[in-house]
């Protein structure tokens, strides 16, 4: 089973931070609590549409970050979402799971902050 949050992925960013990406942790952090939520929307809202691109387009642009921050869970529904879209099909049990996983991935990612410095 795919775990929610691999801190050890922030661990490798705070050392690309020892070596000159100041404050790349904070950005990556900052950004993703305050626009996944509203992607996670967007993919729902696109869906219900039926727009295959903006569902992934959208699922693409949070594929990364995700992966970045250590949200393995969250990538890998995304990646899931991205490539069903390609194909001109919803992946509609990653897409509704979405919203829950995303909180769960945020409440990680919350308590690892309160337990390090970002």
């Amino acid at each position: 089973m795919t775990p929610i949050f691999r801190p050890e992925a922030l661990v490798e960013l705070h050392q690309l931070e020892k070596d000159g990406a100041s404050g790349l942790v904070k950005s990556l952090f900052d950004d993703y609590t305050a626009n996944a939520p509203i992607s996670v929307k967007a993919i729902e809202a696109a869906y219900s549409l039926q727009d295959y691109k903006q569902v992934e387009f959208t699922a693409h642009s949070l594929k990364s970050s995700s992966k970045a921050l250590g949200l393995e869970k969250m990538a890998e529904l995304f990646k899931e979402i991205e490539y069903a879209a390609d194909a001109n099909q919803f992946a509609t049990d990653a897409i509704t799971s979405l919203a829950k996983q995303n909180t769960l991935a945020l409440e990680a990612l919350s308590q690892y902050a309160a337990t390090k410095l970002l």
